[in-house]
């Protein structure tokens, strides 16, 4: 089962933006890049966090001092394997991205 939230950060300032490219190779030697923006942030109590933004054309919107608003995709999947024993056991996967930056009205 997939299930998906969203969470909003306020007052978050943007410091660095750095894209991220990773070539792979799946199992029949195809390969893969996988895409992504790493993007710091600080927040109003000058904690750093980092974030990941599936959208490359996006890099123009962070910019260093950038104050504003960060909308997050949470996605949590629960899944039943089993293993190698065939017995079935609980698997969860959550990823978090940016859904979208929204920058205060007069701000950078």
């Amino acid at each position: 089962m997939i299930q998906t939230y969203f969470t909003e950060m306020p007052n978050m300032e943007c410091r660095k933006v750095t894209p991220l490219i990773n070539p792979w190779t799946d199992e029949k030697g195809v390969e893969h890049e996988s895409k992504k923006l790493e993007v710091s942030f600080d927040t109003a109590e000058c904690d750093r966090v980092v974030l990941y933004d599936k959208n490359m054309e996006n890099e123009s919107k962070y910019q260093r001092g950038t104050i504003g608003k960060v909308v997050l995709r949470i996605t949590t999947e629960s899944t039943v394997k089993n293993d190698k024993n065939g017995r079935p056991y609980s698997a969860e996967k959550t990823t978090i991205f940016i859904e979208d930056f929204v920058t205060k009205k007069g701000g950078k």
